[in-house]
């Protein structure tokens, strides 16, 4: 398994570096962070239409044995 480093470990690293490198490097997290949290909100939006959908015809089912005992 390889060696993990914690976040006090990476904060100590991180503050050998000079000012311009650490202005990369919160660039390029930022980056990361907004990657992923773009990619968050699309998938939250297919599951809620996959919802409403699964709603909508759960109703429609309904609806359709409502009929059906009228009709017997």
């Amino acid at each position: 398994m390889p060696n993990r480093l914690t976040l006090k470990q990476v904060e100590q690293q991180v503050a050998q570096l000079p000012p311009q490198e650490q202005l990369k490097l919160v660039a390029y997290v930022a980056g990361q962070l907004s990657a992923t949290l773009l990619a968050a909100p699309a998938k939250t939006i297919e599951e809620k239409t996959r919802r409403m959908r699964l709603t909508e015809v759960d109703a429609w089912l309904a609806e359709c044995d409502a009929v059906a005992e009228e009709i017997e």
